[in-house]
């Protein structure tokens, strides 16, 4: 399967990119100059259990890449177990985020994900809802501290999928920012979604209702429709028309992923 999205890429047109298309996107920038929403839902229960099964909202900091990311990855079998595999839960209270790319774990302290765990409809930075999606978050704002990485990214200003999916190590990273190209990734992902992570970016103009700046996870190709998720509300599923998407190639940019298990 891994074998296949290279070859399909490369004979449909010619070249895998692995390049930062979403570096600009800063989605803290939006017409109510607030990402923040308040969501009314019930309390998290679940905890640390190495699986994104609850919602996910966005907090004020700019890292739907992050999100986008990670849940697009949740969505496939393959990208589910890596989640599963890097996480691992302590008796303190406290989280080891290892991430396979960098060959780094990062332990996020039991005392910062209690200060940072907020209810769903209180007002944070981070994310609310999944505290596993919590703990990826600190441990990435880890990487970005630890002078021993490189990185072009940052969890509080903005970042790319594709950097998200290098750090889980993933064994191919796509982007595909032409029509043609994201025409084509989008056929590869509606006959293999079931391994393939995708996420779409929507640059400096709103396309077909999708806000401008902003990342989201693609959840189901079909040959008329694109279904996305909105990392500021996981449960918020939204059907584009694939056509009108495709005709504004230019504000666009799709990242997309495999990624390998034991």
């Amino acid at each position: 399967m891994l074998g296949k999205l290279l070859d399909y890429i490369g004979q449909t047109f010619g070249k895998i990119e692995t390049y930062d298309k979403f570096a600009n996107l800063d989605p803290n920038k939006s017409d109510n100059n607030s990402v923040f929403e308040i969501k009314e839902t019930t309390p998290k229960e679940k905890g640390v259990n190495g699986q994104l099964d609850e919602p996910i909202y966005q907090g004020e900091y700019g890292d739907c890449w992050l999100l986008s990311g990670v849940l697009s990855m949740s969505y496939t079998e393959s990208g589910a177990e890596v989640i599963k595999e890097s996480i691992n839960s302590n008796a303190d209270g406290s989280v080891d985020v290892a991430f396979k790319g960098i060959n780094k774990e990062y332990s996020v302290s039991a005392e910062n994900m209690v200060k940072e765990n907020k209810d769903v409809a209180a007002k944070s930075n981070y994310s609310r809802g999944d505290d596993d999606a919590l703990a990826i978050e600190l441990a990435v704002e880890q990487v970005v501290a630890d002078k021993n990485v490189k990185t072009d990214f940052d969890v509080k200003t903005g970042g790319n999928p594709y950097h998200l999916y290098k750090l889980y190590g993933a064994e191919r990273i796509g982007v595909a920012d032409s029509k043609d190209e994201i025409d084509a990734a989008f056929n590869y992902f509606e006959k293999n979604s079931d391994e393939c992570s995708m996420t779409l970016g929507v640059t400096d103009t709103n396309v077909c209702g999708l806000k401008k700046n902003h990342g989201y996870s693609v959840k189901e190709v079909t040959t008329s429709s694109v279904v996305v998720v909105d990392p500021w509300d996981s449960e918020k599923e939204i059907d584009v028309d694939r056509e009108k998407l495709l005709l504004k190639p230019n504000n666009l940019s799709v990242v997309y992923a495999e990624f390998a298990i034991e």
